[in-house]
């Protein structure tokens, strides 16, 4: 088994986090909260990158919902970041 060491400050790593919001905001453009997150996008990336190296970061609450296709399956989403 391959083992990995040092990969948090990867994690934070503001290119990494630049990165993740741009896949994340993909599917989510019509959103207010993406929308409050994106007028502010450097200084939110430099707040959440903070928060990750100070290890204070702590995610919101996650909005549950159901789809039916092609059978009922319970899915959780993760809230995009808001101020």
């Amino acid at each position: 088994m391959k083992t990995y060491r040092q990969l948090y400050p990867q994690v934070y790593d503001f290119e990494n986090l630049c990165a993740s919001y741009r896949a994340a905001r993909r599917a989510k453009r019509g959103r207010a909260e993406v929308a409050r997150f994106e007028v502010r996008v450097e200084d939110e990336l430099f707040r959440l990158q903070d928060e990750l190296r100070n290890e204070t970061y702590r995610p919101g609450t996650y909005r549950n919902f159901y789809i039916y296709e092609p059978k009922k399956r319970k899915i959780s989403a993760a809230p995009f970041r808001t101020s």
